[in-house]
């Protein structure tokens, strides 16, 4: 059973149940995961400290 986690910087404006049925739809899709497996976690990462690596951008 796979376990997937999101790490992401803490954000309020998405849906992050819409994102964990599409992961899970695609995990379903591409590595024919059981429809019962691949519980979806977010870890939320408070921005104070989120720190980019010099010359990448955050998309949003």
């Amino acid at each position: 059973m796979p376990l997937v986690k999101v790490y992401m910087k803490s954000r309020q404006d998405i849906d992050k149940k819409v994102i964990a049925h599409r992961l899970r739809d695609k995990l379903q899709t591409i590595l024919k995961v059981p429809k019962q497996d691949g519980p979806v976690t977010f870890l939320e990462i408070d921005s104070a400290n989120w720190f980019m690596p010099e010359g990448w951008e955050e998309f949003c």
